[in-house]
């Protein structure tokens, strides 16, 4: 089963290493697999240089702006795309983050997916995790209500158990990839807020291509 218990920090140090240098003249096997990780490689390169950037930028404006820290959590419902089917089922997410300024966020989250599952043709069960950072651009619309938009890093992990005809077949995948979410965030209260986000990561396995969460958090600002 994927369980997030220590392989949560695999999942942190992966984030971590994701920014380390890429050294020159490393050699590669003239294969098709080969040429695919090196493409995805350098896309993902030039996407952690711009979220990089993003940081940087963030922490320019945090001299001027009294950043807030605050902690949520929310509860959704969960996809887990597989080859040419979805599975759903319930997930949550745990999250943190500073307000460094009145447009900018820098937000951390761990997400459980649950256990989506279809039973479209064959039964298919799932289950997955991501860990992974934003920078979240916020938008006030109202005095109390604001439009907001993540763009980030994730590492994620799946497991995919699949029954058509005798034993089942159970297959698992892991990696790092783009996520991005949109939401909106109401402000009603003083230190509690209230937040509906869809969230999406477009995977780059040979099996999972995609996991999303639909939800409503709840945020205690400190």
């Amino acid at each position: 089963m994927v369980k997030p218990r220590f392989t949560v920090f695999k999942g942190l140090s992966g984030l971590l290493s994701a920014f380390g240098e890429v050294k020159p003249g490393q050699s590669t096997m003239v294969s098709n697999i080969n040429l695919k990780k090196e493409g995805k490689q350098m896309k993902n390169i030039k996407i952690k240089k711009y979220i990089v950037g993003l940081l940087f930028s963030a922490f320019a404006y945090s001299p001027v702006y009294a950043a807030d820290a605050y902690l949520g959590g929310g509860l959704g419902q969960s996809e887990i795309n597989q080859s040419f089917f979805g599975e759903y089922g319930n997930g949550y997410k745990i999250f943190g983050g500073v307000r460094v300024h009145r447009n900018l966020s820098i937000e951390a989250a761990y997400t459980d997916y649950g256990n989506p599952r279809q039973n479209f043709i064959f039964e298919t069960n799932a289950e997955g995790w991501l860990v992974g950072a934003w920078a979240k651009g916020l938008l006030p619309v109202s005095e109390n209500i604001e439009v907001f938009g993540k763009a980030g890093l994730a590492y994620w992990e799946t497991e995919q158990t699949t029954t058509i005809f005798g034993p089942p077949l159970t297959t698992s995948e892991d990696g790092i990839d783009v996520a991005w979410a949109v939401g909106a965030k109401f402000n009603y209260w003083d230190k509690i807020s209230m937040q509906l986000e869809y969230e999406d990561i477009e995977a780059g396995g040979d099996i999972t291509n995609r996991l999303a969460l639909w939800s409503i958090s709840a945020l205690y600002t400190f």
